[in-house]
């Protein structure tokens, strides 16, 4: 059963063409950074479930999804979202299976893989430009995907992705009053920590998992629902 605070959205074929032409073309004109070593998917898998990522929030919101075609321009990002008077930007997280199933019901645990959304403070700096904040999703993809990917192909697996489940969102005054981490919530049974690929904010979609004594706690994301 989905987990009480989410939303799932259904895609449809009109949204898997859109998101793959939108892909195709962030991938000949967007240089990707902040890759990590082991990425489940490829450059044009990564845009591929990022626009299938936005085309949900737009379809739960109501709003027009004639997304924006000025990859060629170089223009600066101004937001993936404009919502009443407000922009916002939408992270979409590809999800194996074994993950996911867990993610879907809301009861993985802050100090699972997977567990945690993220935000890089390597992109701090853009911020200040998402005055609504920044709303998290999530879509499933293969357990074994980082084996079988091959760069500048979308696999069938990930091209036909059925929904999106839209996890959360956290305002900007969320991320900055809090302080970022190099490392995951620490697991009460281990002693030992996981460390990410980079200094990141943290945030989990309910509160109550898995907290030891000196570990980093993530912001609890509020509900999309409140958006509407």
């Amino acid at each position: 059963m989905l987990y009480k605070s989410f939303i799932e959205v259904v895609l449809d074929a009109k949204d898997r063409t859109l998101a793959k032409k939108h892909a195709e073309k962030r991938t000949q004109n967007i240089v990707r950074q902040f890759v990590p070593p082991n990425a489940p998917l490829c450059h044009l898998e990564s845009n591929y479930v990022g626009v299938l990522g936005e085309i949900a929030v737009y379809k739960y919101l109501g709003v027009s999804y004639e997304l924006t075609d000025n990859y060629e321009a170089n223009q600066v990002d101004d937001g993936d979202l404009h919502y009443k008077g407000l922009t916002y930007d939408i992270k979409t997280d590809a999800v194996p299976r074994a993950y996911y199933s867990k993610l879907y019901d809301g009861s993985i645990s802050n100090y699972e893989k997977y567990g945690c959304r993220v935000f890089t403070v390597k992109h701090l700096h853009h911020l200040k430009k998402y005055t609504g904040g920044l709303i998290f999703t999530a879509v499933e993809i293969p357990d074994n995907a980082k084996l079988t990917k091959v760069d500048g192909s979308i696999r069938d697996a990930i091209l036909n992705v059925r929904s999106v489940i839209v996890i959360g969102y956290a305002k900007q005054s969320d991320v900055t009053s809090h302080e970022p981490t190099w490392y995951a919530p620490k697991d009460p049974k281990s002693s030992s920590l996981t460390k990410y690929n980079s200094l990141n904010y943290i945030f989990h979609h309910c509160d109550g998992q898995g907290h030891a004594p000196g570990s980093s706690i993530p912001t609890i994301l509020r509900s999309v629902k409140d958006l509407v």
